[in-house]
């Protein structure tokens, strides 16, 4: 496992043209590794609240994340698309949420374009976002929200199969780690090289750790210096050096958004082009943690 990941943060140091003496691949396997994220925990609950800005990849990053324990806290699907879509943080506060995280894609009139299932009702069933980024689902047995799965749905058919007796579900992708090991897409000639896995973008992510925590992660982006984003080799390499069992990459962009109930907006989505915390764009759905 050490070995792929080390050959990923290669290839991607050569893909950014990183010198071998201004930031070298072993650095930046250390530096994912050895982040401090100043993990606090919110009152009279079990989610922890981590953030940090690092020189990573040569670049700056400032990443932002959520974690809790699944036995301790329900992850559900909330869904309200179209003229009844809010901002990530409304989501949050409508349902009394400990943490909320932006959720799957969707089409300019804000309605998804990938499968969401909200309290076994499906709200969501199109596929016109394609394979190519959305191959994964993110699904949830039960009310209580404790039992949770990441599977790979190459088609439409998988799709409605992944979910059946799921009572909530959401297709979005790529999937990042799979059983603990980083999805290849390097020698995938349909993905390799297009620009969303190669570009740098505001990125969100979705995982948890095999020892049963679940991860709500947004990276920053479109701020040089500041906050660059990642791509999506990037983000794998991140998710590896976290510890992750599963993960998948969320809808990106401006609609990055990371809320808590005690913190509020605790990373700086890009919509409004500054660098601050009230930049967030309406989404159909997101995920809360209750």
């Amino acid at each position: 496992m050490k070995k792929s990941v080390f050959s990923l943060i290669c290839i991607i140091c050569s893909w950014v043209n990183i010198s071998a003496q201004e930031h070298n691949c072993v650095d930046a396997e250390s530096v994912l590794r050895s982040i401090d994220w100043g993990w606090s925990r919110m009152d009279d609950s079990h989610v922890e609240v981590g953030r940090a800005s690092v020189e990573v990849f040569g670049s700056v990053q400032t990443i932002s994340m959520v974690r809790f324990p699944m036995r301790r806290h329900a992850v559900s699907v909330v869904a309200s698309a179209g003229p009844s879509a809010m901002i990530t943080s409304e989501f949050g506060v409508k349902n009394k949420a400990l943490a909320a995280l932006n959720g799957g894609y969707f089409d300019r009139k804000l309605y998804p374009t990938t499968y969401v299932k909200d309290e076994g009702c499906v709200t969501g069933s199109s596929i016109a976002d394609g394979v190519i980024r959305s191959n994964a689902m993110f699904r949830i047995k039960d009310k209580r929200g404790r039992k949770v799965d990441i599977v790979n749905v190459p088609d439409s058919l998988s799709t409605v199969a992944a979910a059946r007796r799921w009572r909530e579900a959401l297709v979005s992708g790529p999937v990042l780690i799979e059983d603990g090991e980083i999805v290849d897409y390097l020698n995938d000639p349909q993905r390799a090289r297009r620009k969303f896995y190669v570009d740098r973008h505001p990125r969100t992510i979705l995982g948890y750790s095999s020892d049963g925590l679940i991860y709500f992660i947004v990276v920053d982006g479109r701020f040089p210096s500041k906050a660059e984003g990642m791509s999506i080799y990037e983000l794998q390499a991140l998710c590896s050096a976290l510890g992750l069992y599963e993960a998948v990459n969320l809808d990106g962009g401006g609609s990055s958004t990371l809320w808590t109930r005690d913190h509020g907006v605790v990373n700086h989505p890009s919509d409004n082009r500054r660098f601050d915390h009230k930049g967030e764009r309406r989404v159909p759905n997101v995920l809360i943690v209750e």
